[in-house]
């Protein structure tokens, strides 16, 4: 495969249809987790503050947090996945900042939807 080990283990984190291998024909790889503390609020910090959108409340991606850490299971791939596709449909929607409802249309890869179903049903 071009690109290697590397290539493999990006094409995993952003498969979105299930199966074996994630439905991508690659084996399973497991990553660990960001764990949810002050350094994942951090990390959103830093993301958030690299976002050109007109409207956008600085801080409204950390007060977010606990939200985001469920949502994508800690997964840094997954949260970069999801914060890029809500800030384009927020760009082309014109509303020009991230809320809940829009991260919320957002699909990302499998495994961070399926952890999110898993932690929704046992709440």
């Amino acid at each position: 495969m071009p690109g290697g080990e590397r290539a493999s283990a990006s094409m995993i984190a952003f498969c979105t249809v299930p199966g074996a291998g994630h439905g991508c024909g690659l084996q399973h790889r497991h990553a660990r987790a960001f764990p949810y503390a002050g350094e994942w609020a951090q990390l959103i910090a830093a993301l958030e503050a690299t976002l050109r959108l007109h409207h956008h409340e600085p801080g409204a991606l950390p007060a977010q947090a606990k939200y985001l850490h469920q949502r994508t299971g800690g997964m840094i791939g997954s949260l970069t996945h999801l914060i890029r596709g809500a800030a384009i449909r927020a760009i082309l929607g014109g509303q020009e900042a991230l809320t809940r409802t829009l991260l919320d249309s957002v699909r990302i890869d499998h495994a961070a939807e399926s952890a999110t179903r898993r932690s929704s049903s046992t709440r």
